[in-house]
């Protein structure tokens, strides 16, 4: 019910109040209307922005000045989805899932193997939320949630068996070209 029907209907069984349309009860009862209207909107407005799953001006903005750079040449979804999972990030999420999950915070899809010397991580970048210009700032990013103690290496090459199984090449066609791994490693299909 908008504001106006709402005063009406509240004042109407009083009776001491000319309700019909063109009165200047009705005229002042209309202005006070539209101030109501005003203010229910703002509220909508600041209910919406409140949480970060519905916000999309200044909720965003403000949490991401909180948390870190303002991403604003980024979607809606994307940001969105960088600040979940930066909320979701705790002191105790030291297992592999949650290292993987705190990459995504900082704008980065990738898949972490841990090398038998158990003092690197080695990330393979499957995607880049965020966009980054070299590999410096990936790492920059990273090291906001990565263990102080261990060094970490990036591959931002985005090697997945998708990408393997679209260059439609065989073992046998690869160990024909008689290349060292290094060789295959920097391999363009021509």
């Amino acid at each position: 019910m908008n504001p106006l029907a709402s005063m009406k209907k509240k004042l109407e069984p009083l009776g001491v109040y000319t309700l019909e349309s063109g009165s200047l009860v009705d005229a002042e009862l209309e202005v006070y209307a539209s101030e109501f209207t005003r203010a229910l909107e703002f509220l909508a407005e600041l209910q919406r922005e409140l949480f970060i799953r519905t916000a999309q001006t200044y909720g965003l903005d403000l949490r991401e000045q909180a948390f870190g750079p303002k991403r604003d040449y980024l979607e809606e979804d994307a940001r969105r989805e960088m600040l979940l999972y930066r909320g979701a990030v705790t002191v105790n999420d030291f297992r592999k899932a949650d290292i993987e999950k705190a990459m995504i915070a900082c704008g980065l899809e990738a898949s972490l193997y841990e090398p038998m010397d158990g003092q690197t991580l080695y990330f393979n970048c499957t995607g880049l939320i965020d966009e980054f210009h070299t590999q410096e700032e990936v790492e920059a990013a990273a090291e906001e949630f990565l263990p102080a103690h261990l060094a970490a290496e990036f591959d931002l090459r985005i090697l997945t068996w998708d990408y393997i199984d679209g260059l439609d090449l065989t073992f046998d066609g690869m160990d024909t070209k008689d290349l060292t791994w290094d060789q295959i490693d920097a391999y363009q299909q021509a």
